[in-house]
């Protein structure tokens, strides 16, 4: 009888490339909201504000002065700052359901950094544009708080933060389409700083969804998930890499999201070639696991073909990653490691299975599993997290006080 080979060996698929989800902040400057809020309130109701809508006018410019007061996220900062960023999204959201157009009567003009190109600027006078542009800094900080849960091995956080972030960033999407579209848009589309355009929404979304499932597969290694299902949850993360990078490595915004230079420094692609190995290791990871499962089925030829094609495709990722960095290194290591295997594969099938090895344009397609959903905003908070006291009982949009 032929020999049966071992049980394929499990290994951690550890997220090396967790640098391509920390995001730059988007920069802003003061805005006195609380002196319009409260201004406007007197010329509504023709009376002086309560205390209680004084103090919550003066909270939500001290949680704004704090909030825009940081300019670099960090280990110790990222958890704090991605719940007040989107606690007071949710007292903008709750205030701007009381205002007309958005709150435009407050006259508050909100001035906000393109987060890639900081000397890129856009002005408008609405609170929607104060949401949209708090919720890109919250996907941001839940990002950075989920690359430091993925260093700590904590993937079941990770996997929930990077769904956040996503919600984050399709929240967001979902508000500025219908302000940029129509033949009267409230929002030039032009007007609008990269950052904030439909597609690079898309693929930021895209981008963090396709880290949570690659911790959801890392979850499933742990758990001892059978190699066919792993699969499918890796092709699933290899997929979601793939949708962000043909948008954010296309000729519209390749450039945009590479760092410029200057007369003393050359222009620095290194975010984006993370993003590219990231998208050529999903890719081998999957075809790894599938050979895995090909071989505790006994289809030693399907084996080798995969190990060879996973091969190939992480020495791509390594060739990929920046010049000299961590990740460089690491992704060479597990090129070798495949390689090494791969041989000796072939090696064991030549001698003992001789299972014929098919091409890799023979092999099936692999079947995505998806496991990951954008969390939107309201729903990442807790309930007390969430509360936001309304202040402000006196003042109803014009439509909704006409009938009243």
């Amino acid at each position: 009888a032929t020999a049966r080979a071992p049980p394929p060996r499990t290994r951690d698929f550890p997220p090396l490339m967790s640098a391509s989800i920390i995001l730059p902040l988007k920069g802003t400057k003061p805005a006195e909201l609380s002196n319009a809020l409260l201004s406007y309130y007197a010329d509504v109701t023709k009376s002086r504000p309560p205390e209680a809508a004084a103090a919550a006018a003066r909270t939500l410019d001290q949680v704004r002065e704090r909030l825009s007061s940081i300019k670099a996220l960090s280990d110790t900062t990222a958890d704090a700052a991605a719940t007040e960023l989107l606690a007071y999204e949710r007292q903008l959201a709750a205030l701007a359901r009381r205002l007309d157009n958005a709150g435009a009567a407050l006259n508050v003009r909100f001035i906000w950094r393109d987060a890639f190109r900081p000397k890129q600027k856009v002005e408008k006078g609405d609170l929607d544009w104060e949401r949209v542009c708090t919720l890109f800094n919250a996907a941001a900080a839940l990002g950075y708080a989920a690359s430091r849960a993925f260093r700590r091995g904590a993937q079941a956080d990770a996997f929930k933060q990077l769904q956040r972030a996503a919600g984050c960033f399709a929240a967001a999407h979902d508000m500025v389409r219908p302000a940029i579209w129509g033949l009267d848009p409230r929002w030039e589309p032009a007007s609008l700083s990269p950052d904030l355009g439909l597609e690079m929404l898309s693929a930021l979304r895209d981008l963090m969804l396709a880290q949570a499932q690659h911790a959801f597969h890392q979850k499933a290694v742990d758990e001892g998930t059978s190699p066919s299902v792993r699969a499918k949850l890796a092709e699933q993360a290899a997929l979601l890499f793939g949708a962000a990078l043909r948008t954010l490595d296309s000729q519209e915004l390749r450039d945009y999201v590479t760092e410029e230079g200057s007369l003393f420094k050359p222009a620095d692609d290194s975010w984006l070639r993370r993003l590219r190995a990231a998208e050529a290791r999903a890719r081998a990871i999957a075809q790894e696991e599938a050979a895995a499962a090909a071989a505790a089925d006994s289809s030693y030829g399907a084996q080798v073909a995969r190990l060879r094609l996973a091969s190939e495709l992480m020495r791509r990722a390594a060739a990929a990653a920046p010049d000299g960095s961590p990740e460089r290194r690491s992704l060479e290591d597990e090129s070798s490691s495949l390689s090494q295997r791969a041989r000796q594969a072939e090696q064991d099938n030549a001698t003992i299975y001789q299972d014929p090895v098919p091409s890799a344009g023979a092999l099936p397609r692999l079947e995505p599993k998806l496991f990951v959903k954008p969390i939107r905003p309201e729903d990442g908070l807790s309930s007390a997290q969430a509360a936001y006291a309304d202040a402000f009982p006196a003042l109803l949009p014009a439509a909704t006080a006409a009938a009243v």
